[in-house]
């Protein structure tokens, strides 16, 4: 890595695939994951936990002539509350079913936001779609399009809900953050705490 170079810029994520979707009774939508996440090495399963009840209607716009969608909207943050590593090995609510990724190209982030590409699979209450291939999307200041799930649900008014992850932003020179290792590093210098302080002890005087 160049420490020189300036990691200012959002570096984008890229989900491979979801293997499964659950409702649980206190209304989160836990979302289980194989990606690549900026700034996490070594791991590539994740559970993204993402609360309905914290929904907020926003519009979209889609299409040649941007008509207007409303719809619901909810980012996650990088923490590990909202992004926790692996996946449980136990049913964790109702399944949600999962429709055929979408997939978009390079500009055409606005078909992402069009009411008609996304449906109730049959006998469904609810369905997940993947957006693929988010990671090659630019807006129009040239950023890519964040890791992004629709989610559609018949108790709903709104036609869809929009559910994204925060992006990373490389925010120091030569380094990338990772918010999800922080809990790991601050534990790690907890625990070590009682050794430093006797290294000090018995070499403190002879540094």
């Amino acid at each position: 890595m160049d420490a020189t170079k300036d990691y200012s810029q959002i570096l984008p994520d890229k989900v491979d695939r979801i293997e499964k979707a659950f409702l649980t009774d206190d209304n989160f939508l836990l979302v289980l994951v194989e990606a690549h996440l900026s700034g996490v090495q070594d791991e590539t399963k994740f559970t993204l936990h993402f609360p309905l009840s914290q929904l907020v209607t926003t519009d979209y716009f889609y299409g040649p002539t941007n008509a207007k969608v409303v719809v619901g909207k909810f980012t996650l943050t990088r923490s590990r509350a909202d992004i926790s590593p692996d996946w449980p090995t136990n049913k964790i609510g109702k399944i949600v079913p999962l429709g055929k990724p979408f997939v978009v190209h390079k500009n055409d982030y606005n078909k992402c936001f069009d009411p008609n590409n996304f449906h109730l699979l049959p006998d469904a209450h609810r369905t997940v779609y993947l957006i693929s291939g988010n990671n090659n999307i630019s807006f129009g200041d040239g950023e890519p399009m964040p890791l992004t799930l629709i989610y559609v649900d018949d108790s709903d008014q709104r036609p869809f809900n929009v559910l994204q992850v925060l992006q990373d932003r490389g925010n120091m020179p030569g380094h990338k953050s990772a918010y999800l290792l922080l809990p790991f590093a601050v534990a790690g210098d907890i625990v070590c705490l009682p050794f430093y302080g006797l290294i000090y002890l018995i070499y403190g005087n002879h540094c």
